[in-house]
């Protein structure tokens, strides 16, 4: 998230943005209708819920365009990981455990990767930056 904003940025953004809400509608709905289909208890059509709306998108994803696009793409599939980090432990949580619907513990979803997405933002908008430090000034700190 240290990038500096520019009109072109932004509107990779927007529609990066878009590309996404459309993406997760169209899973949510799915998500509903499906289950209806097949048999199951309230815990498996969880799950099935769980698996038609989330991929495992972070895991793979990095390397990969990292290796076909360049050190550049990160940025986007950071983008493209936020709202998936911020539903995947709120309505993930929920659709995997859903005996915690009643009782929502804010614990389980204020989580380290949430908080930090939240701050990449943040500094994202406002164009602060934290200082980077090389891997051989790193090693002399520690020395």
């Amino acid at each position: 998230m240290q990038v500096p904003l520019s009109e072109g940025l932004i509107y990779s953004m927007e529609m990066i943005v878009f590309i996404e809400i459309v993406v997760y509608v169209v899973s949510f709905i799915f998500a509903g209708i499906v289950p209806l289909l097949l048999p199951g208890s309230r815990f498996e059509t969880g799950v099935l819920r769980f698996m038609l709306i989330f991929s495992n998108l972070g895991f793979m994803g990095y390397p990969v365009a990292y290796s076909m696009f360049g050190e550049a793409s990160v940025f986007y599939v950071t983008l493209v990981n936020l709202p998936f980090g911020f539903l995947v432990f709120t309505v993930g949580v929920f659709l995997l455990r859903p005996d915690l619907a009643r009782q929502p513990d804010i614990k389980r979803i204020v989580t380290p990767g949430l908080i930090a997405s939240i701050l990449g933002l943040v500094l994202l908008g406002t164009g602060l930056t934290i200082h980077h430090l090389s891997m051989n000034q790193s090693r002399s700190l520690v020395q």
